[in-house]
């Protein structure tokens, strides 16, 4: 710990510094100080007393003061000494330390160190204040004492409550914290909280603001990871108590889940507070199922960007959870109708089971009532008007039959009514254009300030345009329709599937699955589980989660919706078929390669039948098979398809339209080693991109993770981290750090750091992404193996041989897999066994590996492929090093055989011309 009253410090974790002005790099979640308050030990001899205390040994320090345990004589108790050290006592400085006295001195409340006394003493080099407090025996920071103790979430709350209370009691004193965090939370051996370090408090007291150095604007102070968004915008005067419930939030957070709301890591101190005022927090019930509801609601409400819309004090946020351990309704919203009952039966049970008798006479009326109204169910004036009307029909059948036959024409062309308004609103969502909006943005900025164009040519306006968009529209809207239709379950229904269609559309995939699952329940309960409009709502929870790289959880979705329409619409229906060919895309991304050739073959085959060989719904057939292809390692197959499909759409589609074949005929181009003709149709897809969807959408990310790729082929290593730079960052932004494609680009960045020498860096790249590899995707996985070979292959170049042998082989035994046979991965984990072996002198050993890789790619490519040649070099290579180690006429007529092989080959290759 740093500053404190608890044990003898130990080595501080990176997350415990404190930032004190200087754009410092965010290590480990908070930040590494540059000129600020670094934690550890007193410099210095230690005294032997201080003003009468007997010092007994050292706790910790900071940049302002060291900390001592000392023994007092009367009472008889160890305390706490914190003394200035030698050499900062600044007026300024002395007015800081002056005011953390004073606000500890008026503090006096279980939950918070109280302090004792305040005074000076001089050592011989002038006077230091000094304070005395408590000592918290056996005390370990908030954290540690969760985590040693194995601590369950009811008793981690009640702590978190407690700790609430003193904070609570010091905002009543007009005292703010500002530095809330684990490590200035000790709890002592009985599991009572001690909050400390009110050295960064800031008195809401007209009097005492003078005497806060924190109120000097433009210095940060307190701990990043805990900070609220308006606490990082450097503006003292826009700081009040709730800036304090927002790092209790951040607290709740790590303490639900084990983990920090936002990663800062490897982020400056500009980055780290651009995410923290921007970037939602990843919702706790997709981390862990069970923290879905109360618990994720209260801990968001207090995570709020918008501190009007976050708990207007600590109190309301710990009434909050202390609602939720007593299973009443929490105040952060109003609770549905079917939660009032919930907890009500499981807190009254025997009053319920009475209750529940006594109801079951009422259920025959009200069913009869709810049949008639269900034709109505679109606005709450209709369902009370045909209340009404069944109560007529009922009473007066015979007489009143004209009527109620008036009343259900009436219901029906209400129905279609609001069929239409929704269809109309739904539209207009689905239609909103963040591209044009950007560029219209862009265009008023020039000319409103007259800017060159050059100065902003390259910021993201289009993303720009989607946060606006989403903050002014979308989550507006997601609450209107909460709130508006409320009693219409079915337009309400609608409404969130249009929404979640235009947010993921828009690459806000944590937004889009709130409303997802907001549809799908609503369907679910209203039509059942077999209808074609749930069914609409499960395929495209399937289509999100695998757009989040939730692969096997949408195999599920998937599965459940191909189910109902080979029941609802027939096998050969054509929303089958898509159904199907989603399925078999998620396969691919898991490496089921067969399973999804034989669809996507057979799709294909059905479409060219029924539409003919020029319609668009036959080239999104061949770029489907194209896709499969390329994952298999069919690279020449995926190019031709792709090629073939490209021809059919542009003429009639445009190329906007076209992007995404494009990008993937980059992407076929990288694979065959023709890496100038990649760049220029990854250029053309990157543009488009980005014009139309920003800097943050899937394939503006693929685009640029591939140009990064290209680059480092091409050895422009300076242009290549730019882009490999700006894909790892913003899809760990975007999709998360165990996204598959985030983990892609994490190795691209590994390789690349690996070509620049940077080997140290490299392999914490590289073994990131394996690890995460491995959980997520399994050891047989493309990705996983490519990993596996990448790890081993810079162990060799680390002078690890162990290790990198480990690595290789088991590479090689995995390559042996039914579903790697015949894929050019293992022509490279071959060759690079080969080459290890070479440059340990073992030429015999290797000359098999060197054999198999350039068989195998020539037999993938042709003998004409860059990356065959490339393998025919290495053999000839292979056979002069063999010669110059050992001279032997028999390699030097190798060599010289296959140099004539090569010389034919070149002699008869034309240059390439792009397609």
């Amino acid at each position: 710990m740093g500053e404190g009253t608890g044990q003898p410090d130990k080595t501080p974790r990176p997350d415990d510094a404190t930032v004190v002005g200087g754009d410092a790099t965010v290590v480990g979640g908070d930040a590494t100080v540059i000129g600020g308050d670094t934690g550890g030990m007193p410099a210095g001899p230690m005294p032997e007393t201080i003003a009468g205390y007997a010092i007994k040994g050292a706790i910790g320090a900071g940049g302002m003061g060291s900390v001592y345990l000392a023994q007092q004589d009367s009472p008889k108790r160890d305390v706490a000494i914190k003394v200035m050290n030698a050499g900062v006592v600044s007026r300024k400085a002395m007015r800081r330390f002056e005011f953390e006295a004073q606000t500890l001195g008026k503090l006096q409340h279980p939950s918070i160190a109280q302090i004792y006394e305040a005074g000076t003493y001089d050592d011989g080099s002038g006077a230091r204040p000094f304070f005395a407090m408590e000592y918290v025996a056996g005390a370990k920071e908030l954290n540690d004492y969760v985590a040693d103790n194995d601590i369950d979430q009811r008793t981690r709350l009640a702590l978190f409550c407690a700790a609430c209370e003193g904070v609570e009691y010091g905002h009543r004193r007009g005292v703010i914290h500002r530095d809330l965090k684990p490590g200035n939370i000790l709890v002592d051996e009985d599991g009572n909280p001690k909050i400390i370090d009110f050295g960064v408090a800031r008195s809401t007291d007209s009097d005492s603001v003078s005497a806060t150095l924190a109120t000097e604007a433009g210095q940060l102070i307190g701990t990043l990871q805990y900070m609220s968004p308006e606490q990082v915008e450097l503006d003292p005067g826009e700081l009040d108590t709730r800036s304090d419930v927002y790092a209790l939030g951040v607290m709740l957070y790590e303490l639900l889940v084990d983990r920090m709301p936002y990663d800062l890591t490897g982020t400056s101190l500009t980055q780290a507070a651009s995410r923290i005022r921007e970037i939602q927090p990843r919702r706790l019930g997709e981390i862990n199922a069970s923290l879905k509801g109360d618990l994720e609601t209260i801990c968001l409400k207090a995570l709020e960007k918008d501190r009007e819309q976050r708990y207007q004090s600590v109190n309301d946020l710990a009434e909050d959870v202390r609602r939720y351990l007593s299973d009443e309704p929490i105040m952060a919203r109003p609770p549905t109708r079917t939660e009032q009952i919930r907890r009500f039966v499981r807190k009254n049970k025997a009053a319920s089971i009475a209750t529940c008798v006594a109801g079951t006479a009422l259920i025959g009326l009200l069913l009869v009532l709810i049949l008639f109204a269900l034709g109505a169910v679109f606005t709450v004036d209709t369902i009370k008007k045909q209340r009404d009307a069944a109560e007529q029909a009922r009473q007066y059948a015979d007489t009143q039959r004209t009527l109620a036959e008036e009343k259900t024409a009436e219901v029906q062309k209400q129905a279609e009514e609001m069929r239409v308004m929704l269809d109309f609103q739904a539209d207009r969502m689905s239609k909103v254009d963040a591209a044009a909006m950007g560029a219209s943005l862009q265009s008023q900025i020039r000319e409103q300030f007259d800017i060159d164009p050059e100065v902003i040519a390259g910021a993201d306006f289009t993303g720009m345009s989607t946060g606006l968009i989403f903050d002014h529209i979308l989550k507006p809207t997601y609450w209107d329709i909460k709130r508006d239709f409320a009693d219409q379950p079915a337009p309400q229904a609608e409404l969130f599937q249009r929404m979640a269609y235009t947010l993921q559309n828009f690459t806000l995939l944590d937004e889009a699955l709130t409303a997802q699952r907001r549809a799908l329940e609503l369907r679910r309960s209203t039509l059942g589980d077999r209808h074609l409009s749930t069914a609409e709502s499960v395929r495209a929870m399937s289509r999100l989660l695998n757009a989040r790289g939730e692969y096997s959880e949408s195999i599920e979705y998937n599965l459940e919706a191909i189910e109902i329409y080979r029941d609802l619409l027939g096998d050969e229906h054509d929303t089958t078929r898509e159904a199907r060919n989603l399925l078999a895309a998620t396969q691919t991304r898991l490496g089921q390669y067969s399973e999804a050739i034989v669809q996507f073959n057979r799709n294909l085959e059905h479409t060219r039948s029924k539409y003919g060989d020029k319609d668009l719904r036959t080239a999104d057939a061949l770029h489907m098979l194209a896709f499969a292809y390329a994952y298999q390692g069919a690279y020449a197959d995926g190019l031709r398809l792709n090629l073939e499909a490209l021809d059919i759409r542009l003429p009639v589609a445009g190329k906007d339209n076209c992007k995404t074949t494009i990008l993937n005929i980059g992407f076929a181009l990288i694979s065959l080693g023709r890496y100038e003709d990649a760049k220029q149709y990854t250029a053309d897809a990157l543009e488009i991109f980005r014009r139309l969807h920003g800097e943050h959408y899937g394939g503006t990310l693929w685009a640029i993770n591939n140009m990064g790729t290209i680059l480092r082929h091409q050895r422009k290593y300076e242009e290549a981290m730019e882009y490999t730079s700006m894909a790892v960052d913003n899809r760990r932004e975007t999709l998360g750090d165990e996204h598959q494609h985030t983990l892609q680009s994490i190795n691209c960045m590994g390789k690349l750091l690996q070509d620049l020498g940077h080997h140290q860096e490299a392999m914490e790249h590289l073994s990131e992404a394996l690890d995460a590899q491995r959980s997520t995707l399994g050891d047989l996985h493309l990705d996983t193996l490519t990993s596996i070979h990448d790890v081993g292959w810079l162990h060799h170049e680390m002078g690890h041989q162990d290790e990198a042998m480990a690595y290789l082989s088991e590479a090689m035994n995995a390559q042996h897999h039914e579903r790697w046979r015949t894929h050019p991965i293992t022509a490279r984990i071959a060759l690079s066994m080969g080459r290890m072996l070479s440059d340990q002198g073992a030429f015999e050993q290797a000359k098999p590996y060197y054999l198999e890789s350039l068989e195998r790619l020539q037999q993938s490519f042709g003998r004409e492929n860059p990356l065959a040649i490339e393998s025919l070099e290495s053999v000839i290579e292979l056979h002069d090093n063999w010669h110059q180690a050992e001279p032997d006429a028999g390699h030097d007529a190798a060599a010289a055989g296959y140099q004539a092989e090569l010389d034919a080959i070149n002699e008869g290759l034309e240059e390439p011309a792009a397609p």
